[in-house]
């Protein structure tokens, strides 16, 4: 249990604790979004009401969640000066295309990579869960990375 909650309140921390130091509006921001994301992720924990999955797991998804964060980056990053060729049309193909696959391919990776190794998934409500923690792993790095 005490594993669960360093691997899932850690990288939060981190951020937090250096943005508070180094820009304190920053880090108050970046708080801001970690906070809504522990709250739904105790929810969504709760409501799996056949068999709780145990939380170093869904720390560990969370993680990967936070982690894969740079994958989309990285593919985004890399494929936008090509779309910004074309000003309008290309932004917006840019976002469906890239942007939207890019994000959505890696939450999957993070459940898959995890998730199906684990005696943990037996029901689709646990396969929800997951995806869940993952989901709000790379939402909180993306609501701080653009406050």
């Amino acid at each position: 249990m005490v594993l669960a909650v360093l691997l899932f309140l850690t990288p939060l921390f981190l951020g937090v604790w250096a943005g508070l130091l180094s820009q304190p509006v920053v880090g108050i921001f970046v708080l801001a979004s970690v906070v809504p994301a522990f709250l739904l992720a105790m929810f969504i924990r709760h409501t799996d009401s056949f068999q709780t999955v145990p939380k170093t797991p869904l720390a560990i998804m969370f993680s990967l969640g936070l982690v894969l964060t740079i994958f989309a980056r990285l593919v985004e990053t890399a494929l936008q000066p090509a779309f910004q060729l074309v000003p309008l049309v290309g932004t917006v193909l840019f976002y469906y295309l890239i942007v939207a696959a890019a994000e959505e391919t890696s939450k999957w990776l993070a459940v898959r990579i995890y998730s199906f190794r684990t005696t943990y998934l037996n029901t689709a409500i646990d396969g929800a869960v997951f995806g869940a923690f993952a989901g709000l792993g790379f939402a909180t790095v993306k609501i701080s990375s653009t406050s």
